[in-house]
């Protein structure tokens, strides 16, 4: 039995997957071996570990984070408006500890996880705008999700079958894959910042994916490309693409392996194309995207 190489990638540092932490070099953690094949994988988790109850899990659901108050990196993160920039550069400055003045920030109204949401959708649209890679209207007509609270381990993974589904039931053939060498010599550490645990997504709609141990997965795609930085690849340059993960519908309660399958994007030109397959898609199976004004 072939057994895989896998590579985790948490807050803690990076792993083999058996317990033992690596010093190689971040450009070289991206070769051939770091990734899993689905192809050749009959390897199942060694343990599972406690679920949270359910009334853990509905907390979870519910908790909302606000990431303009985290400090989050803000490489592709549209800057939330005026106001709240102002109020946020006026919190992070230092106080004496002789004066304690309140912060700015305590008189800028507390939006809501509703508002905050239109307000992202609002800044991608207008910044997707000025770039002049506009989104396909159905797929920017997808609720975002607000990022999600609980700790994580990156898994990274390739699934052909996966890929295909995801191309086959919602893009069609216009969904272009970025091969998993080219995300070489990226920053972990802003990678796992990218992750939907940390900023916004959106919940891809009639994708099925199973963990190897068989637990079941949610397929979440979050956006990225907004500024010049040095996770962009010659394949990503000048591009607003995509990052596609799975993440546990059950959440553990200590840490969650979410494993990132990969980069894609749409080209401007293949929009048309895209709306009218995802939008048969999404009708034939019962369901409606939300109209946003």
């Amino acid at each position: 039995m072939d057994h895989l190489h896998t590579t985790y990638y948490s807050p803690h540092g990076l792993h083999d997957g058996v317990g033992h932490s690596t010093t190689a070099p971040l450009g070289e953690m991206w070769h051939g071996e770091m990734w899993q094949n689905m192809a050749t994988s009959s390897q199942p988790s060694s343990s599972t570990p406690d679920t949270l109850s359910q009334a853990d899990i509905d907390f979870v659901n519910n908790v909302l984070v606000d990431p303009y108050d985290e400090q989050q990196v803000a490489e592709d993160v549209v800057e939330p408006d005026v106001n709240t920039a102002r109020a946020s550069s006026a919190s992070s400055k230092k106080v004496p500890r002789q004066r304690k003045v309140p912060s700015k920030s305590s008189n800028t109204p507390k939006l809501s996880p509703e508002e905050r949401l239109e307000l992202h959708r609002k800044q991608v649209h207008t910044r997707r705008e000025t770039l002049k890679w506009p989104e396909p209207k159905t797929l920017q007509d997808m609720d975002h999700l607000l990022p999600i609270p609980q700790p994580a381990t990156i898994v990274y993974r390739t699934d052909q079958t996966l890929i295909e589904n995801i191309r086959r039931k919602l893009f069609g053939n216009d969904l272009q894959w970025v091969q998993n060498g080219d995300l070489a010599g990226q920053s972990m550490s802003l990678l796992y910042k990218k992750s939907p645990m940390h900023t916004y997504s959106r919940r891809l709609p009639l994708i099925d994916a199973t963990d190897l141990d068989g637990s079941e997965l949610n397929i979440h795609i979050t956006q990225h490309g907004f500024k010049d930085v040095r996770l962009e690849t010659h394949d990503l340059k000048g591009k607003i693409w995509h990052l596609v993960w799975g993440i546990p519908r059950k959440l553990n309660r200590v840490n969650n392996s979410i494993i990132l399958y990969g980069a894609a994007y749409i080209e401007p030109k293949d929009n048309a194309a895209v709306d009218k397959h995802l939008t048969q898609a999404l009708r034939e199976a019962g369901l409606a995207v939300r109209t946003h004004v």
